[in-house]
Parts: C-alpha cells; sequence; structure tokens
C-alpha cells in the first residue's frame, strides 16, 4: 500500500510542478509584454 500512495503523492507533485511552470511561464510573458 505505501507504493502505491508514493506513487500517487509523486504524481500530484509532478501535477503541481507542471501547475507552477505554467504560472511562471505565463508570468514571465506578461512581463515580456511590459
Amino acid at each position: 500500500w505505501t507504493l502505491i500512495r508514493e506513487l500517487n503523492e509523486s504524481k500530484i507533485l509532478e501535477a503541481n510542478l507542471s501547475v507552477v511552470i505554467e504560472v511562471a511561464i505565463s508570468v514571465e510573458a506578461e512581463l515580456w509584454s511590459l
């Protein structure tokens, strides 16, 4: 069970990372447009 839990947590972490990266890219794009 711990293995499944670790896999789920890693998936959540990857999803959070992708969201953070997308936000950073959009913020950087807005800064460049200024």
